[in-house]
């Protein structure tokens, strides 16, 4: 068949308009919320107050060297800032030293966006996501926001009537496919969880995660 003038056309226009959907379809999977920084910062003290006192850790939340450029960054994530140092429509894999305040902060932040939206991101420990997946079941996680706090630390395999499921691996291929909004807190860099999923999964891993390091000590 002979390529014309029209059927270039035709074409172009068809792969304009499956870019737009695309597009669309990717902006959709994420929301933004409307609020100034100094009330995202008062809401964060707060709420990362009152998780220190459910782990019996009662302390005041400080801003210092360490952690103000960071939450500064996170700010500009949640309100869609182009000021933000990496992509808006991945999700942030936040990692640290045991005990600098990576979860109160984090976890802190996905309630903002669930309280101040219409997208509720599902909150879960890693050493209880074995539990949640038999609870759900593993399609549950394909699609819905989350927050995956402590990767690396839950079960490698859990058994539902004879199947073996390994929640990672099984479910983060699906999520990264289907542009899932992902969280999670780590002791590590993505880098240094092949040794637990291989480079398959990583790879996928950083190219659905902004990696972001909270320097610093432990806080505790």
């Amino acid at each position: 068949m002979a390529t014309t003038p029209t059927l270039l056309k035709k074409v172009f226009d068809r792969a304009k308009e499956e870019h737009a959907l695309t597009v669309q379809k990717i902006n959709s999977k994420r929301v933004f919320i409307d609020i100034d920084p100094i009330t995202f910062k008062d809401i964060l003290v707060l709420k990362s107050e009152r998780i220190f006192n459910d782990r019996s850790e009662p302390k005041d939340y400080r801003f210092d060297s360490y952690n103000k450029d960071l939450i500064q960054q996170l700010y500009y994530y949640v309100t869609g800032n182009s000021k933000f140092k990496g992509s808006l429509q991945k999700g942030i894999h936040l990692y640290g030293t045991y005990g600098c305040g990576k979860t109160a902060l984090l976890q802190s932040v996905c309630e903002m966006i669930t309280e101040l939206s219409d997208r509720k991101i599902e909150m879960v420990h890693a050493k209880e996501f074995g539990n949640t997946i038999l609870k759900h079941g593993i399609d549950y996680y394909y699609k819905r926001p989350m927050f995956l706090d402590d990767i690396g630390r839950e079960p490698r395999e859990v058994k539902n009537f004879g199947n073996v499921i390994h929640p990672v691996p099984d479910s983060y291929p699906m999520r990264k496919e289907n542009g899932a909004w992902t969280f999670q807190t780590c002791q590590r860099p993505i880098k240094g969880l092949e040794s637990e999923y291989g480079e398959y999964i990583t790879d996928r891993m950083r190219a659905a995660f902004n990696e972001i390091e909270f320097k610093g000590s432990s806080r505790r």
